[in-house]
This record gives structure tokens, C-alpha cells and sequence, in this order.
């Protein structure tokens, strides 16, 4: 599934939203490899709910086509992100299936602000407050890292579509298990927390 596409164009373009370089998106996609997290329509700093993980990721060195699931063929340029993730919820996986959940988008916070989240990950800590994020552009960020790639129904890049769905339902099933046991304990105690660190944080939903 395509998550960034140099020079193109999102949702937000006629808001501000300036196009991503192949470079920036480059970054983008190697800094991802230390989040690894997938989520639901960028709720992930909301409720700490994790739908499944990252396996593959690349950019492309040539121009390639792929087919979306409805079968249509496009081209993508050099330099696009492509990404294949293992979803370990079962009523995500339906709503693909459905139609409801059409692509990928990818969530960015400001690095400080991700620095603060990894530690917060990494310890148990009780308290309560909801996080409350604000919606900005990329370009508005300072510093941006890709924390998420959300599964959603209505992709801000309009190519991020989904290209294939393989579903192994041995294998599906012990993996849903093992790697939602996992994610649960990795962010245990995350809720608790978010909203005292991250308050005011400003997070891009693409």
C-alpha cells in the first residue's frame, strides 16, 4: 500500500499543505521503523489502541504500477513509500474487505513530542486525563516524525490506497493473538498519561 507519493497532492493542498520531496519522504519512511505502529483513523494518541504492526516497507527506485483491490491499475513515480502491515483486528480486516476502510494515512507529531511518547511507552504510569490533539499540516511541524500509518476510510493522499489483502486464517488467528498480547503490554499504562504530556500537542492526520 502506497503511503507518501513525491510531489503529490493531499487533501489539505488548497489549505496550505505543501507537496513532500522524495527526500522528506525517505526520512519519513526510515524513522518509521522505530514506531512500527498501525492504528484506526489516527486514533492511536487518542486511546492508545494498537490494530497491528509493520512488515514490510520501501521506496521505489523506478516508476511502478500496481493494481488497487478493485483491480484498477496506476503508476507511481520514483520515490514513493510503500508499505505492507499485518492487521490483528478482525472487524478491521472485515471493513477492508467491505469497503468501509479504503487505505493508509500516516499520523506526524513534532520529534520532541515523540521523544516524550517513547518514554511514555516504556513505563507504567498512573494518572488520567484524554488526550486532545489539534489537527496541522505537516508543513506547519516542526521537525515531523511519522509516529502511525492509520488504516482509514478516506485517505487525505488520494492514491494510498489498499492493493492487496491476503488473509491466512491459521495464521491470522495465532497472530492476532501473540501480537495483540504483545502491543497491549507495550502500552500499558499509555491512556493514563498521554493527555498531562500531550495536551497541547499538534498532530497531522494524511
Amino acid at each position: 500500500m502506497p503511503i507518501f507519493i513525491p510531489d503529490a497532492r493531499d487533501c489539505e493542498y488548497d489549505q496550505g499543505e505543501k507537496p513532500l520531496t522524495a527526500e522528506q519522504i525517505r526520512k519519513f519512511a526510515e524513522e518509521y521503523l522505530d514506531w512500527k505502529i498501525v492504528d484506526l483513523e489516527h486514533e492511536f494518541l487518542y486511546n492508545g489502541q494498537v490494530i497491528g504492526t509493520l512488515m514490510e516497507s520501501h521506496i521505489t527506485t523506478r516508476p511502478q504500477i500496481v493494481k488497487f483491490i478493485d483491480g484498477t491499475p496506476r503508476e507511481y513515480p520514483i520515490g514513493t513509500w510503500f508499505v505492507t502491515l499485518k492487521i490483528t483486528d478482525q472487524d478491521v480486516i472485515q471493513g477492508i474487505k467491505d469497503g468501509h476502510y479504503t487505505g493508509g494515512s500516516a499520523t506526524t507529531i513534532e520529534r520532541k513530542d515523540a521523544e516524550k511518547l517513547r518514554g511514555l511507552l516504556n513505563s507504567h504510569v498512573p494518572a488520567s486525563t484524554k488526550s486532545r490533539i489539534k489537527r496541522i499540516k505537516i508543513s506547519d511541524i516542526k521537525d515531523p516524525v511519522v509516529i502511525t500509518i492509520s488504516i482509514v476510510h478516506s485517505p487525505c493522499v488520494p492514491l494510498a490506497k489498499f492493493c492487496s489483502l491476503k488473509n491466512n486464517n491459521k495464521k491470522v488467528s495465532h497472530m492476532t493473538k501473540e501480537l495483540n498480547e504483545q502491543l497491549e503490554e507495550e502500552t500499558k499504562g499509555f491512556i493514563n498519561r498521554i493527555g498531562e504530556i500531550f495536551g497541547s500537542t499538534k498532530a497531522n492526520k494524511l
